[in-house]
């Protein structure tokens, strides 16, 4: 249709179309305009979320690495648990000689650690007052001089030191001062074994009895008597105590009222060493962290502990598990006597009875041991004292240790010493 057509002037319809061409024009800007803030806004929120994403990465990461970083310490805990386990089972271990006299200007000649735990010794020999040392410095913390004759058996802790004698006496000493505080008579024959808490101090004796001491005056409440020979070993765990005897028999007293509650026949010999423990601890490895040193809970006065058991070895060769609640004994079998073997430690397993393996590194009979984390400690009438570790010790990290000490701490591995 034309602008005659329609009545309209020519230029006013040209101007007409120009102006609504301008405006679809600014129309079409402001759509563009506006689809382009809308596509900014949507690669911000895009850009914002991305950034979320990665500060949520960043955070699970290092969460992971924090749950990692505190379970890492439990794992190795656990493997160098259970490796140690398997040490003590095989018998790989690294000896260590403790020499006590190294410190010296001379070895003295015929001299015994007696007792002992990880950080002292008390050593005695003919002629020489008995001594107290560090085994990590090498020095005498102090001298037990008050006995009329040698020191026979001692028990300590970091505070008290109790002895006994061949002059059948007690001796009770204060660490920190190191003076003696009490001496204890009443023993007719050389003090032979000692035992205490905080209340009480256990005595036996080659008299055939064992005495009751109170720790806070020193006298003498109570004596047990019912042996037929001379009292060898003993164990207290209040309210009971548990001694053996060269008449072959074990005892169970209470220390209260005095009474023997039981007595255990079984041994066809002297019975020189006991060891108490609680049934729980000696169950299968499997089920609970291995531990070669269970320790036996203390019971009230008014309780009788059935859990408890007593590991018991003689003479005749044999090592018996009892049980208090049954007194059967389950006797561990003896080792061959033709021919006499040498002179060893030997660890057996305590659910089959079966000897695993011996230790053989000392050149005469082993006097006494004690078990600590890891470790077992043992004299010997060869004059030495053996520090056996069983402890599992990653080569990376001992390689470390070796290079920050200067090479100082390296030890021997033994390997399978099996009798």
């Amino acid at each position: 249709m034309t602008a005659a057509a329609t009545g309209l002037p020519v230029a006013r319809t040209t101007t007409t179309a120009i102006a609504i061409g301008v405006r679809s024009r600014k129309r079409s800007a402001e759509v563009l305009r506006r689809e382009a803030r809308d596509d900014e806004r949507e690669i911000a929120g895009a850009a914002g979320a991305m950034e979320a994403v990665k500060r949520a990465a960043a955070v699970s990461t290092a969460t992971a690495a924090a749950v990692a970083a505190l379970l890492s310490p439990w794992k190795r805990v656990y493997k160098q648990n259970h490796l140690t386990h398997m040490n003590w089972r095989r018998g790989v271990c690294r000896v260590q000689p403790l020499d006590i006299f190294r410190n010296q200007p001379r070895r003295p000649r015929g001299s015994l650690c007696i007792g002992f735990d990880e950080e002292w010794a008390v050593s005695v020999g003919v002629g020489q007052a008995a001594r107290v040392w560090d085994l990590r410095s090498g020095t005498c913390r102090m001298r037990l001089v008050g006995h009329q004759g040698m020191i026979s058996t001692v028990k300590m802790d970091k505070k008290t030191i109790v002895t006994g004698g061949v002059d059948n006496l007690l001796k009770v000493w204060d660490v920190e001062s190191q003076e003696c505080t009490q001496t204890l008579e009443g023993h007719e024959g050389e003090i032979v074994k000692i035992d205490y808490d905080d209340e009480y101090i256990v005595s036996g004796s080659e008299d055939q009895t064992l005495r009751v001491w109170r720790v806070s005056d020193g006298r003498q409440v109570r004596v047990l008597r019912g042996h037929d020979g001379a009292v060898c070993c003993l164990k207290f765990r209040s309210p009971l105590v548990v001694s053996g005897s060269t008449d072959t028999t074990v005892k169970i007293w209470d220390v209260e009222s005095g009474v023997c509650a039981a007595t255990l026949r079984g041994h066809q010999g002297h019975v020189y060493c006991l060891h108490l423990l609680d049934d729980s601890a000696a169950a299968s490895p499997s089920s609970k962290r291995p531990s070669p040193t269970p320790t036996p809970p203390r019971p009230p006065a008014s309780s009788r502990p059935a859990t408890l058991s007593i590991i018991t070895g003689s003479a005749d060769g044999t090592i018996r598990h009892w049980h208090l609640d049954a007194h059967a004994p389950s006797p561990l079998p003896p080792p061959p006597h033709p021919p006499r073997p040498p002179p060893s430690t030997r660890l057996w397993d305590y659910e089959s009875g079966a000897c695993l393996y011996a230790l053989r590194r000392h050149t005469a009979g082993v006097w006494e041991l004690r078990f600590t984390e890891g470790k077992l400690m043992t004299s010997s009438f060869d004059e030495s004292l053996l520090e056996w570790d069983f402890t599992f010790v990653d080569e990376e990290e001992e390689d470390e240790v070796v290079e920050e000490d200067g090479g100082v701490a390296g030890k021997t591995r033994v390997e399978g010493l099996r009798g």
